[in-house]
């Protein structure tokens, strides 16, 4: 309960002692003082219904004073107690002390209010006719009554108090002020304590203040949450890319809709909100129905691949990342949320496909240059695979053949070849440099890749390169070679501070260097100790490297983008935003995944949370509220 502060009081005690009648009445010859308490008098405390929460303290106060003072607790009762003996009544009652107290208070009118202490032979009476002259009343009773052991008074005794209502209402703002004052000095104290205990997990004093300084440059948790959240369309059941998309016209008038991949980008970090990692019970059953339908609704039986309106079959089949990156994402939601695809899905039917003519692998011989006839023979062999492979190599970017190689690895996995992919990336790699290109240029800082006409290419494709085949060795089970030669280069990249146009050319190097040291870990031990050194000799750099570029990508309401620019208006070749100054899901959740990576390449098995608890029931919250999206 807030106490008045003193000022106010000195202001309302100063203005009372203007605004007051004290008229004690005259002892007469038959008239003794009466005595309220002391002497063997223990009075009753009547208290009414009427009294506001900000006085019921102050009369649990007098009664704590009173047990002082008399060495036993006064009875405590309401206007229904039986009377007995002399009483203190508070608010408005059926006694008689409570009229008779009644009739020297005026009606409330204008600023002022006004309460009556009042003496007889019933003992006393505290009346009022506003909350804040009750507040106020309570408490000069208790301050000017109560500080003797014994109390005797001539009865007619009464004291008339005035005080300003508008000091009442100054009195509550800056109550209130103060309550959230102090809520948010607790809440910062106990995110600082929180942030503190999670970084004394490393080691290194230089090193753990580097990462936790930039936990708190980078990462607003309860922005990003309220930014994640406002992109949820509870009616479809999905989440939106960036904001443009969802505020822009109506599917059908040529606008967007909530799509797969950013859906499992942003539940893929609301499983961490819960403490048991599942989706469907931190989601509810309502959203959890929702969400299942909005992925089961987009299979096509003929093909077991999920197809999103939003863009044409056409336009998801041109491009081998669309299809093969949302069925990916299906199957993983819907597996968070306890459910399943509806019918057997291209993987499945890889898996079971007995002649392997499916039309999975003939759209993976179709991508190695086959004609349509010979690629509906084409089975998936040692020879097939690897011509398939290196024909990618010869032919597209570093960043292009790797990122549809690793975007089909759970299909070379389904079909049992993707070891004969890792073969050929173990024979291309150059063991200068640990990287599938032919030479480094560093007049230019370019590399040049592999295709049979070698053109250069900036370390943002590269490591766009390592980051995804090194996942895939990981998938693979499988050690990388000339790994040390890679981590040296990846440090090349991230010391030399360029922010690029894309989030993904500062991200690269880090999350390459994760998924290095993940692999050692796991399939190559002895090299995890040179990997160690490399990193503890640059890392203070890297970091002050990365904190230099990466506030490039970030905007005011703690979302980042892709692009310096804003969000990207496509991916794959498909529409997803309008590319406004903005920021954006694939944007956003790279940056979320540098404090994984910068974990994984100091060492650490696990991340340094990001959220707390308190993240996960705000976004609660704010998904069974979700408002339905208006369309402009």
């Amino acid at each position: 309960m807030k106490r008045i502060p003193a000022i106010l009081l000195l202001l309302a005690m100063a203005f009372q002692l203007v605004a007051c009648e004290i008229t004690p009445s005259k002892p007469s010859e038959t008239r003794a003082d009466v005595t309220v308490y002391g002497d063997g008098v223990s009075p009753a405390i009547i208290a009414s219904s009427s009294i506001p929460s900000s006085a019921v303290d102050d009369v649990m106060n007098i009664r704590g004073t009173l047990r002082t003072h008399l060495g036993a607790n006064p009875k405590y009762g309401s206007d229904a107690t039986e009377k007995s003996g002399v009483e203190l009544v508070f608010g408005e009652t059926s006694r008689a002390i409570t009229a008779r107290a009644n009739s020297y208070l005026p009606a409330l009118e204008g600023d002022e209010a006004t309460y009556v202490v009042y003496f007889d032979e019933d003992g006393a009476a505290v009346v009022w006719n506003h909350d804040y002259a009750a507040m106020v009343g309570v408490k000069y009773f208790a301050d000017n009554y109560l500080e003797e052991k014994t109390l005797r008074i001539a009865p007619g005794t009464k004291y008339v108090g005035h005080v300003s209502i508008a000091a009442y209402g100054e009195e509550l703002r800056l109550a209130a002020d103060e309550k959230q004052r102090k809520a948010e000095e607790e809440r910062q104290a106990r995110v600082s304590r929180e942030w503190e205990t999670r970084f004394d997990v490393i080691t290194d004093p230089d090193v753990r203040a580097a990462v936790q300084d930039f936990y708190e440059e980078f990462y607003d948790p309860e922005k990003m949450i309220r930014w994640w959240a406002g992109l949820y369309d509870p009616e479809i059941g999905g989440f939106y890319y960036a904001n443009s998309a969802r505020d822009n016209a109506s599917f059908k008038s040529g606008g967007y809709l909530p799509d797969m991949e950013s859906t499992y980008q942003i539940v893929q970090r609301l499983r961490v909100l819960d403490p048991n990692s599942d989706l469907a019970s931190f989601l509810g059953p309502e959203i959890t129905a929702k969400m299942i339908e909005f992925y089961q609704s987009k299979q096509d039986n003929s093909d077991g691949y999920f197809y999103h309106p939003q863009w044409t079959k056409a336009q998801s089949r041109y491009n081998v990342m669309r299809y093969t990156r949302d069925q990916d994402w299906a199957i993983t939601v819907l597996g968070w949320l306890h459910s399943a695809p509806l019918y057997p899905t291209a993987l499945d039917r890889a898996k079971n496909s007995a002649s392997a003519t499916d039309v999975t692998v003939q759209r993976l011989a179709a991508q190695s240059g086959l004609t349509p006839v010979l690629a509906a023979d084409w089975q998936p062999n040692e020879t097939s695979v690897k011509n398939y492979v290196n024909n990618l190599l010869n032919t597209k970017t570093c960043e292009s053949w790797s990122n549809t190689l690793q975007t089909q690895t759970s299909t070379f996995a389904a079909s049992g070849v993707l070891n004969y992919v890792l073969d050929v990336l173990d024979e291309r790699i150059n063991p200068q440099y640990g990287l599938w290109v032919s030479r480094y240029d560093a007049s230019r800082d370019v590399y040049y890749n592999l295709m049979r006409f070698p053109t250069s290419e900036v370390p943002y494709g590269i490591f766009t390169c390592a980051y995804k085949v090194m996942a895939m060795y990981n998938e693979g089970r499988r050690a990388v070679p000339y790994a040390t030669k890679m981590v040296e280069n990846a440090i090349k990249a991230i010391k030399s501070g360029d922010p690029g146009i894309r989030v993904t050319y500062i991200f690269n190097p880090w999350a390459t260097l994760g998924n290095v040291r993940e692999n050692l870990t796991k399939w190559n031990r002895t090299a995890v100790a040179e990997y160690d050194a490399l990193i503890k000799a640059n890392i203070l750099d890297m970091l002050a490297a990365l904190k230099g570029s990466l506030g490039k990508y970030r905007w005011e309401d703690g979302s980042y983008s892709y692009l310096q620019t804003g969000s990207k208006a496509t991916i794959y070749d498909t529409r997803v935003s309008q590319g406004k100054a903005e920021g954006d899901v694939n944007g956003n959740n790279l940056v979320v995944s540098f404090a994984m990576h910068i974990c994984h390449t100091i060492g650490l098995e696990h991340m340094i949370p990001v959220f707390g608890e308190e993240h996960g029931k705000l976004m609660q919250q704010l998904l069974k509220n979700a408002p339905n999206v208006p369309k402009k």
